[in-house]
């Protein structure tokens, strides 16, 4: 009997304490590992599962509509300026660095990049609005998911009725937004351009 005795494990207090300590470290190391397979190692330019795939996920964005049209103030006749409301396809990862997108005004005339200088042609941010169901509009030029951005484009010439033109909005990385428009018959101050 005593034999057998022997043969049992010690369930001393102290050796269940350092099977648990053991035990934590072997997990703790093991989250570590994980942790830094995931994101890389501690650097500027973060590496890792996560961050390429973050850096790799288009961001889509997506036009609300409709698109409005503003009267010229010297020639009320005349499309002087156009809004467009963009927002991320639902899902998306990350956000678009609005600071950094190129946005184009064409023509069958011809096509012109607009800037951010207060001088056509240009385009400015005039309205940040929640967009559902996450609605958390921000004051930053970053279009991220639960924001709308409206985007107002002044071209450097007006647009008469029945012409056409193409609003082309170019995030740093993804696809472009492109959205082609004809100029209705009657101009009102704000027009619905569909």
């Amino acid at each position: 009997m005593d034999r057998h005795r022997d043969l049992r494990m010690d369930h001393s207090p102290a050796l269940a304490r350092l099977e648990q300590a053991i035990l934590l470290l072997v997990i703790l190391g093991g989250a570590g590992i994980a942790f830094n397979l995931y994101t890389g190692p501690g650097t500027e330019n973060p590496v890792g599962i996560v961050p390429d795939a973050l850096a790799s996920s288009p961001m889509v964005l997506l036009v609300d509509p409709p698109l409005q049209g503003y009267s010229d103030p010297a020639d009320p006749g005349r499309i002087g300026s156009v809004s467009i409301s963009l927002r991320l396809f639902p899902g998306s990862v990350g956000a678009v660095d609005m600071d950094r997108a190129t946005v184009l005004f064409s023509t069958p005339d011809g096509s012109e990049t607009c800037g951010t200088e207060p001088v056509p042609p240009h385009w400015a941010i005039t309205g940040r609005l929640n967009a559902l169901p996450i609605g958390a509009a921000d004051d930053d030029n970053l279009l991220e998911t639960g924001e709308e951005f409206i985007i107002r484009v002044q071209p450097s010439r007006t647009l008469a009725p029945g012409e056409t033109f193409t609003l082309t909005v170019a995030p740093p990385r993804g696809p472009v937004v492109k959205v082609t428009r004809t100029v209705p018959p009657k101009i009102t101050p704000v027009t619905d351009l569909g």
